[in-house]
């Protein structure tokens, strides 16, 4: 199977549902913040992020959204890869720019120093979890195997949905490791392998391995 990195796992070119109608949704939260960031770092903010748009993406990304709804997911990867392109950057490298920002969002200010009083082991634990939190799909389980050493498992990814989310949660766990105390922290998906489908897209469950200094 190939590498979370490699084009077999790379956002669509076009949505695999009608905007707004995919079973795979994601919490309003975590749109606003993903909004909130590409605000700042997209030339031309959000309006020069939506100009960049098809129509029916750009009228979904328009929501007002709440942030205790759920909605659709597959728009986003398709929005950031639109960021990416507006920011001259490769698709990965933004992803990992959007997992640090909201390790430090939600980490920041005197949750930072809070976060110095949780073991290294506890962050890896359940920094990883925290997509849990926003997305409706699947699940995460994390386990300590060995000295400064946690693996865990992200059940039920769509395809298409992969290296989006792998790349953003293994940046927003390293940032928080090193933010917790931790020197250099990786948290590297190892293999992903196909579990069945739903609504039509191929499902995996994503192995990752955490390790910190």
């Amino acid at each position: 199977m190939p590498s979370v990195l490699e084009p077999y796992f790379a956002p669509p070119a076009s949505l695999p549902f009608a905007a707004g109608e995919s079973p795979f949704r994601q919490k309003g939260s975590a749109w606003l913040g993903d909004l909130e960031y590409l605000s700042g770092v997209v030339p031309g903010g959000i309006e020069g992020l939506k100009a960049s748009l098809e129509p029916s993406l750009r009228a979904f990304v328009s929501t007002p959204f709440r942030a205790s709804e759920w909605y659709d997911v597959f728009p986003n990867p398709l929005m950031m890869m639109a960021a990416a392109r507006l920011r001259r950057m490769p698709f990965i490298e933004h992803q990992r720019d959007v997992g640090r920002w909201h390790a430090k969002r939600g980490f920041g200010g005197i949750y930072r120093a809070l976060l110095r009083f949780v073991s290294n082991q506890n962050v890896a634990l359940w920094g990883p979890r925290v997509s849990g939190l926003y997305h409706e799909f699947g699940r995460f389980e994390t386990r300590v195997s060995g000295p400064k050493e946690v693996q865990g498992v992200r059940r039920g990814v769509p395809r298409g949905l992969v290296q989006w989310l792998a790349v953003t949660s293994a940046a927003f766990t390293e940032e928080a490791l090193c933010l917790a105390g931790a020197s250099v922290a990786k948290a590297e998906f190892t293999r992903a392998t196909q579990v069945g489908s739903e609504a039509g897209q191929a499902l995996f469950d994503l192995d990752v391995v955490i390790t910190w200094i």
